[in-house]
């Protein structure tokens, strides 16, 4: 593959670019936040759904219930108990980062 790729840059323009002369902080930032913005937000939403399950798994796992079995009250006040023992840490963690 042959490339040519004609750049009419003068000496002046590079010493510039290399002086921070020609530097946009306001647009990196920009351009930064488009980028890893929309990918953060998808990593938290994988993360709030993995614990979730998570959570959800272990608190019918350990509630005392057979599966099949209808939950009693002592059940349901059981998994609400291990539901929040799981998330409390994450749910913490969320709190503290918005701080």
């Amino acid at each position: 593959m042959n490339l040519f790729a004609d750049l009419d840059f003068t000496l002046g323009d590079i010493r510039k670019a290399y002086d921070y002369e020609k530097w946009d902080g306001t647009a990196v930032q920009q351009g930064i936040g488009d980028v890893t913005g929309p990918t953060l937000e998808a990593q938290h939403e994988e993360e709030r759904k993995r614990v979730s399950e998570e959570a959800v798994r272990y608190a019918f796992a350990n509630c005392g219930a057979k599966e099949g079995e209808e939950l009693n009250e002592e059940h349901l006040k059981r998994l609400e108990s291990l539901l929040y023992e799981k998330l409390e840490p994450w749910i913490l963690h969320q709190r503290r980062t918005r701080d």
